[in-house]
């Protein structure tokens, strides 16, 4: 039975329309480096959508920024290109996969939780030095590494409300995924990212943020920085179906190498923030 889920869920992957061309666009000209703010706002502009989406997150709370942000030419100055990027290829995302209907209650915890995944993941990645633009890819993969769930909640109700009535405080989401539908939110993110084109240095966190060990590459601290900071939001944020935390693997808090101080510094800092985009998706 989960076998022949597995095969419809991929099939259903492969049949998703491909994210709009502003996005990829955008992508690919943040991540060339021969990017100005102008052609920035100008690709942006027009999605006149998602432009409001845009400038309603630089104002939110999250970014705590002391002055307004009127054009998606100052949001790219203020909060800088790949934040601005990440923001249209995370709403652009979700939207893709919610359509223009009201979030339902689990949609908005997701969206609560992703973010402070992300804000946690970049915050470990600039504390330990390395870099505005590595810590924008953390962030990114922190707001994408749930998409499965949304793509399964939404285009698989029947199949996944099973995974949420055996939802047990001993066993974590993804645990459950695998039993019922034959494969996790972690795997079926990774296919969908990898279907829309995105870095596959994204592609690869995401696919194993569940993962039993950490990898021995160039991506063993970003992902350690991930699992980290999906734990404890988790251990933040209220569900209503009792999933277990996810586990991560030991090593990571050791690579990480966090004092206690200085994570719930982290934690308060992005979790008296991340309340501000439960009203952004909804709107």
């Amino acid at each position: 039975m989960a076998s022949d889920i597995r095969k419809d869920i991929e099939r259903a992957i492969h049949e998703l329309p491909a994210l709009p061309g502003l996005v990829t666009r955008l992508v690919e000209l943040v991540e060339s480096e021969n990017a100005t703010a102008d052609q920035i706002e100008r690709l942006i502009a027009t999605d006149p959508a998602l432009t409001v989406k845009v400038l309603h997150l630089a104002n939110s709370a999250y970014y705590g920024l002391t002055r307004t942000i009127s054009t998606v030419k100052q949001a790219v100055i203020v909060l800088g290109f790949h934040t601005v990027k990440n923001l249209v290829l995370g709403v652009s995302a979700f939207m893709a996969l919610r359509g223009s209907r009201s979030p339902s209650p689990l949609e908005l915890e997701l969206w609560e939780h992703s973010f402070a995944c992300a804000g946690i993941a970049r915050e470990i990645m600039l504390l330990a030095g390395q870099g505005i633009r590595q810590a924008e890819n953390a962030f990114m993969a922190g707001l994408l590494h749930d998409i499965g769930v949304l793509f399964l909640y939404t285009r698989f109700p029947r199949e996944y409300q099973k995974v949420l009535r055996n939802a047990a405080s001993h066993k974590a989401r993804h645990e459950v995924e695998g039993e019922i539908l034959g494969m996790d939110h972690a795997e079926v993110g990774a296919l969908i990212t990898d279907s829309w084109g995105l870095p596959p240095m994204l592609v690869r966190l995401i696919g194993t943020h569940h993962a039993p060990y950490l990898p021995e590459n160039e991506l063993r601290f970003p992902t350690a920085c991930l699992m980290l900071a999906d734990s404890w939001s988790h251990q933040q944020i209220a569900t209503e179906h009792e999933f277990a935390i996810p586990l991560h693997p030991p090593e990571a808090e050791a690579v990480v190498n966090l004092p206690d101080e200085r994570r719930d510094a982290i934690l308060k800092r992005v979790f008296d923030a991340v309340v501000a985009m439960r009203s952004v998706v909804a709107a």
